[in-house]
């Protein structure tokens, strides 16, 4: 390993760097971090077959790792294949198994809905200066008729009932005032529960993702199943408007993001 990593960065042998990280014996202390060696030095190369191969022997070999080494190179393998790969599945299932291992990891479930984010279609997320409702509560917002800075009416403390059938303007307005209340205080239930059903109703599934994967990274454990049902419900509905629109990639990293939970 000490060698290989001589030969990449101290020499720039890259083919020489990749053969040798490729030798260390499967099941050693080295072996995983070794994978990682050579997936890089293979990417860097042009070598996205060989690179891929590399990596997937880094998840086989992910156990070997020590406390201190798993979280570096879980993350930078992730984007490996994320950023030079191109290649969100197998981000995804590094990902997961990364989450596995390290289940309380703030920076893999960062790196998760990144993920999701990432993989959305091209226009899932509009000029974010127009936004306003702030990434740090939902990820992704509905595009406001108002320019940002327009101020928000603070939510009433109880839901608004509607007569009728409302339209998609007054449920959006509702929801960018319980997202001012969230920011507020983002452990108010109640408004957590209404946004889940306003966002349900608008079709805004990613923000609706974005909201609950971030509650359940700080929710007790009394309250992680109900918002796990809303978490299983809005990924499905993900996978199958992806996979209706073609997109099976994308649909792909969806279910497996929902399979993880199970």
């Amino acid at each position: 390993l000490a060698l290989a990593r001589l030969l990449e960065e101290g020499l720039g042998d890259l083919p020489a760097a990749a053969a040798r990280a490729a030798a260390i014996p499967p099941n050693t202390p080295e072996a995983g971090l070794g994978r990682l060696v050579e997936a890089r030095c293979r990417a860097a190369l042009g070598d996205a077959a060989g690179a891929s191969l590399a990596l997937g022997a880094f998840r086989e070999q992910a156990h070997v790792l020590t406390h201190d080494e798993l979280l570096p190179a879980l993350l930078e393998a992730i984007r490996l294949e994320a950023d030079v790969l191109r290649s969100p599945v197998a981000a995804l299932r590094t990902l997961e198994l990364g989450l596995s291992l390290l289940p309380s990891s703030r920076e893999l479930l960062a790196e998760r809905r990144a993920l999701v984010r990432e993989s959305a279609p091209p226009d899932a997320y509009e000029d974010e200066s127009r936004r306003s409702v702030h990434a740090t509560v939902l990820g992704a917002s509905h595009p406001p008729s108002d320019p940002v800075d327009a101020p928000v009416e603070s939510a009433p403390e109880t839901r608004v009932s509607f007569d009728g059938a409302p339209d998609e303007h007054a449920l959006a307005a509702r929801v960018e005032a319980l997202v001012d209340r969230l920011r507020a205080d983002p452990t108010q239930d109640a408004v957590v529960d209404e946004l889940v059903e306003l966002l349900s109703m608008l079709g805004r599934s990613l923000e609706l993702l974005a909201l609950l994967s971030a509650r359940l990274d700080d929710a007790p454990e009394a309250r992680r199943p109900e918002l796990l049902v809303h978490q299983r419900a809005v990924l499905a509905r993900l996978e199958r408007e992806a996979r209706d629109a073609g997109r099976d990639e994308e649909a792909a990293l969806f279910a497996m993001s929902r399979e993880a939970l199970d």
